[in-house]
């Protein structure tokens, strides 16, 4: 009987000890940084780029909804002088799909400052961007990397488009005289917000 317990005793130990060990192990791995040890690029991105016009200023403000390059067309993103592409690139194959291309796709504009939802335009981005694979010649998609951006809004009081077209919704046309503005951001800010 005293043989059973001091097993019993010596395995408690053994379990104690290394219960201790995995604790100790666990807990301190998330404190390598102020950020729970995840640096920059291993975050989760989604950033909410936005136009909003104040309740005294007077319309019309015309945003160009999507270029012929099917970006979004009233806000774009630079690092280091290079676009970083929202979506998908219509002039180059996409290397998940061969033989796949989106297409041109027609430049459509739209007031904001009239209609249902009037004032403000917003876009989210999931961090992610087109880079072009050398060796097979098509697009990928891959997050953006950590650093320095400027956002570039662009908006205009003029525009172009059919007579018998409603601007208040998404009309072909384009922008006469755009107005733009930069705001610097990094992966890390969860809005970039240009006020009018």
């Amino acid at each position: 009987m005293a043989v059973i317990s001091s097993l019993v005793k010596r395995g408690f130990s053994v379990f104690l000890a290394s219960a201790l060990v995995l604790s100790v192990g666990c807990g301190g791995a998330g404190q390598a940084g102020s950020n729970g040890g995840l640096d920059q690029a291993d975050a989760a991105v989604e950033i909410r780029f936005a136009i909003e016009m104040a309740d005294d200023v007077s319309g019309p403000i015309y945003v160009l909804l999507y270029g012929e390059d099917n970006q979004v067309g009233w806000v774009q993103a630079f690092r280091d002088g290079e676009r970083i592409h929202f979506r998908e690139r219509c002039e180059i194959e996409d290397c998940a799909n061969r033989g796949v291309v989106c297409g041109a796709a027609m430049s459509t504009i739209r007031n904001i400052g009239a209609g249902a939802e009037t004032g403000m335009i917003e876009f989210v981005w999931d961090g992610m961007t087109s880079a072009f694979d050398e060796v097979s010649g098509c697009e990928i998609r891959r997050p953006a990397l950590p650093g320095d951006y400027i956002a570039r809004f662009c908006y205009s009081s003029e525009a172009e488009f059919q007579a018998n077209s409603d601007p208040a919704l998404a009309v072909p046309g384009r922008l006469v005289g755009l107005d733009c503005t930069e705001r610097p951001f990094t992966l890390l800010d969860e809005e970039v917000v240009f006020s009018i």
